[in-house]
């Protein structure tokens, strides 16, 4: 399940990440632009929290007890 999820947010950040990044190539003052800063800031988070799934799905899946 986290696995799932890991992929998902990730795949969601990412499109974030590149949403910030082309509204920072598009815009001019891209520093100063909230809209161009929260995407960028949000999409990272998204990414890092997908990640922290993911890892803990895996190290998840290679515990269990094998039956």
């Amino acid at each position: 399940m986290l696995i799932s999820l890991g992929v998902l947010l990730g795949c969601c950040g990412l499109g974030v990440v590149g949403y910030g990044g082309l509204g920072a190539i598009m815009v001019d003052q891209a520093s100063e632009d909230p809209w161009v800063v929260w995407s960028l800031v949000l999409g990272i988070a998204a990414c890092v929290i997908a990640l922290a799934a993911l890892v803990i799905g895996i190290v998840l899946l290679l515990r269990r007890p094998r039956a």
